[in-house]
């Protein structure tokens, strides 16, 4: 009798951890960072850590949503050249956020004008006139996510998780005469999401267990 009652109780107590299992709800926790403006075009961030409530809340997955925007600047290509010709000329930032376990999420907000380039007019590098082409930042927006599942510890506590980020600007110029060219840096702004992703018993599983394991407890008095 004794090993059947053992048996009894194991089993059940077996099933009522299944079903805490299998009725556990997906949340979510967001956390917001930024606006951060460059320069400083290296640096660093805090968020939040995700507190697992002593173990009752498990992390699933950490997902980072960076926007990014650039603004100001100019690139030029000045014609030295006798004959036209035309050319493309580009102005932007990357930004680049990293965090622990590898997550990486990158933004590249860029402008482009593509036209014809003049003859050149007075014989210098003034990178004015009518034999230039030229963009002006004005304002270009560009958006990245990365998603982790694995490596998460870094990510739970009750203190702060470290984002690093670094941002380079992104100046392109191609032309088919003799030109120089000539480029001044933007600003960039960059903001974003830390979502965490948990798992936790539903209420009633919770009310569940307990119950079970009243009904445990009482079997083995009565036992």
């Amino acid at each position: 009798m004794g090993f059947k009652r053992n048996r009894f109780i194991v089993g059940a107590a077996a099933a009522l951890s299944f079903g805490m299992a299998s009725a556990a709800q997906a949340a979510t926790e967001t956390h917001n960072f930024g606006a951060i403006t460059t320069p400083p075009n290296s640096s660093s961030f805090n968020v939040s850590q995700f507190d697992d409530m002593g173990g009752t809340r498990t992390l699933l997955s950490v997902q980072v949503i960076l926007n990014g925007a650039s603004a100001g600047g100019s690139n030029t290509i000045d014609s030295e050249d006798s004959v036209a010709g035309s050319g493309s000329v580009s102005i932007g930032s990357f930004v680049q956020v990293t965090g622990p376990a590898s997550l990486v999420v990158l933004t590249n907000p860029t402008q482009t004008v593509t036209g014809s380039i003049g003859i050149d007019s007075d014989g210098i590098a003034d990178f004015t006139g009518s034999d230039i082409l030229q963009v002006i930042g004005t304002n270009s927006t560009d958006s990245d996510t990365d998603t982790i599942f694995a490596g998460l510890a870094p990510y739970i506590g009750l203190g702060n998780v470290t984002f690093n980020y670094l941002k380079t600007n992104d100046f392109s110029a191609s032309y088919d005469i003799e030109a120089n060219t000539q480029a001044v840096g933007p600003v960039a702004t960059f903001d974003g999401q830390v979502i965490y992703t948990y798992s936790v018993p539903e209420p009633a599983t919770m009310g569940l267990l307990a119950v079970g394991a009243l009904g445990l407890l009482r079997r083995r008095r009565s036992a």
